[in-house]
């Protein structure tokens, strides 16, 4: 998916420091301490020149709510309470205000024989990779003798990282701040491609609910979520209205469809 540019107009500088509760737009490069290496950025720019950009990663500006957990690392969170708008900065985090230390109780050994049988799991395949255990996500880090050990600490566990972040925008338009919303907890830049149509009415939010959000898994959660945020952060709004909507266009064969067929039909005779 591609970045999503921040307008010259939108970007700001103030001296006037965040505040618990102010709803920010940050760019974010995350690195490695002990090797510098890159793994977690918000610029697809950065990712490309930096070997580590991947299709299926979303790239463009991260919602921040100051004070809030959640979307990016406490650690970062407590000292963007400390910025201003347009501010850049660098932050060591060690790996306790990170992503914690390793811990060698959180490395569990199984038999190989149980995880095929019990989760559907073949280890030796999935050697390296991320699995679920019982609910719980890990990596298998060997396989030997039909025993099979699997690390559940995150992968950055005892590293010291070193975030450069920026903070671009303060949202105050509401509409905007329930975009980012909708954006945050569909998990990518949904508004970008897909009409939501939000509309605000004194005490009533109405968010058009297009196809295929409408039909996702665990659409329920996510709607609860995104009205919890609403009431939270926008003052005086009592109802929030999902509307699922279907269009005809939808229906209709696509082009390319149209296309694929007349080239079978012309082959055929």
């Amino acid at each position: 998916m591609k970045e999503k540019k921040i307008k010259k107009e939108e970007k700001e500088t103030t001296t006037k420091k965040l505040e618990k509760g102010d709803l920010v737009l940050v760019d974010l490069i995350g690195r490695i301490k002990s090797n510098n290496k890159l793994f977690d950025v918000t610029s697809e720019e950065i990712a490309k020149k930096e070997g580590v950009y991947s299709e299926k990663d979303l790239y463009g500006p991260r919602l921040v709510i100051v004070g809030e957990g959640g979307s990016i690392l406490d650690g970062l969170n407590k000292e963007i309470e400390n910025m201003t708008v347009g501010e850049t900065k660098k932050i060591e985090l060690a790996p306790k205000e990170a992503f914690g230390e390793r811990d060698i109780a959180n490395i569990k050994r199984y038999s190989e024989r149980e995880l095929i049988k019990k989760y559907q799991i073949e280890p030796r395949k999935s050697l390296g990779k991320r699995v679920n255990i019982g609910g719980k996500a890990g990596y298998i880090v060997n396989v030997s003798s039909g025993r099979v050990r699997v690390d559940y600490n995150h992968p950055l566990a005892g590293e010291t990282v070193i975030y450069e972040i920026t903070v671009n925008k303060k949202l105050k338009d509401n509409t905007e701040k329930i975009q980012q919303f909708i954006n945050m907890y569909f998990g990518g830049i949904a508004t970008d491609k897909f009409d939501f149509n939000i509309l605000i009415d004194e005490k009533k939010v109405s968010i058009n609910l297009p196809y295929p959000f409408s039909l996702m898994q665990g659409i329920g959660n996510v709607k609860f979520r995104i009205s919890q945020s609403i009431f939270q952060f926008i003052e005086k709004i009592e109802t929030v209205e999902f509307k699922e909507v279907m269009e005809k266009k939808m229906f209709m064969p696509s082009e390319e469809h149209e296309n694929h067929d007349h080239e079978n039909h012309e082959h055929s005779t």
